[in-house]
C-alpha cells in the first residue's frame, strides 16, 4: 500500500506538470488529458490532494480557454477539498480564483469579497515570510483592477494591471488568445478615462511594486482607501 500511495504522489505530480507545460505552450486538449488522467488516478487510489489539484488547474485551462461557466465549477469543487478546509489561509488565498471567474462573469459583490479574502490571506503569508506567488496572485490583482475600473477609479485599475502584468511575468502565466480581447478592452477603457500619459504612468508604478506593496494598494491599505477592503470575509 505504501508503494502504491508513493506511486500515485509521482504519476499524478509529473501529469499535473506535463499539464502545466502543455497549457503554456496552448495546447489545451493535451493539457486537459493530463489532468483527466490525474483525475482517474487519484480517484482510484484514494489521493485527496493531487485529485483537487487536478480540479483546480482544469479551471485554470477552462478559464484561459474562455469557458467561465466550466471554470466556476473545477474551482467550486477543488475548494471543497478537506485539506483545504483544515487550512484556511491557503484556502482563503486560493479562492481567488474563483474570485476572478466571479467579475468576469459579472458577480462583483461576490468577487469582491473573495478578491479582498484572497488578498488578505496572501498579506499574512508574506507578514510570515512566506510567498503566495504561483498561486494567482496575477489574476486576483488583474481582477481588483477590473472591479476599480467598473467603480470609476480608471488610475487604481491601471497601477493594478501593471502589478498584475508584472507577476504574469514572474508566474508564467502569459495571455491567451482567449483571454487577450477582454483584456485589451479593460486596458482600452482605463486608458481613454485617464489619458494616454496618466495610464502610463500609473501602469509603470505598479510594475515597479513589490509584491507586498501591490498587495496593500490593491487592498485600500496603501493610497486611497477603498471603503470596506480589508475586512476579513469567510468564504
Amino acid at each position: 500500500l505504501a508503494g502504491q500511495k508513493a506511486g500515485t504522489f509521482g504519476t499524478s505530480l509529473t501529469l499535473l506538470n506535463l499539464g502545466w507545460l502543455a497549457r503554456i505552450r496552448g495546447e489545451w486538449q493535451v493539457s486537459r488529458d493530463y489532468y483527466l488522467r490525474t483525475k482517474e488516478i487519484c480517484k482510484h487510489f484514494g489521493s485527496e490532494m493531487y485529485l483537487s489539484y487536478s480540479n483546480l488547474f482544469l479551471g485554470v485551462l477552462a478559464m484561459v480557454e474562455g469557458n467561465h461557466n466550466q471554470s466556476q465549477i473545477y474551482f467550486e469543487d477543488f475548494l471543497k477539498a478537506g485539506w483545504l478546509q483544515v487550512n484556511p489561509l491557503a484556502r482563503g488565498l486560493m479562492g481567488g480564483w474563483l474570485g476572478y471567474i466571479h467579475v468576469l462573469l459579472g458577480n462583483n459583490p461576490d468577487a469582491q469579497k473573495l478578491l479582498n479574502a484572497s488578498l488578505e490571506s496572501a498579506a499574512e503569508f508574506i507578514s510570515q515570510d512566506q510567498t503566495p506567488e504561483y498561486f494567482g496572485v496575477a489574476y486576483i490583482l488583474e481582477g481588483k483592477a477590473r472591479l476599480e475600473l467598473i467603480d470609476g477609479r480608471a488610475e487604481r485599475a491601471a497601477q493594478l494591471f501593471g502589478a498584475s502584468w508584472t507577476r504574469r511575468e514572474k508566474e508564467t502565466y502569459p495571455l491567451t488568445e482567449f483571454e487577450r480581447p477582454y483584456y485589451e478592452a479593460a486596458i482600452a477603457e482605463a486608458r481613454s478615462a485617464v489619458g494616454d500619459a496618466v495610464f502610463d504612468a500609473a501602469f509603470a508604478k505598479g510594475q515597479a511594486m513589490k509584491l507586498e506593496e501591490a498587495v496593500a494598494f490593491a487592498l485600500g491599505k496603501a493610497g486611497v482607501w477603498m471603503p470596506g477592503s480589508g475586512d476579513r470575509t469567510s468564504l
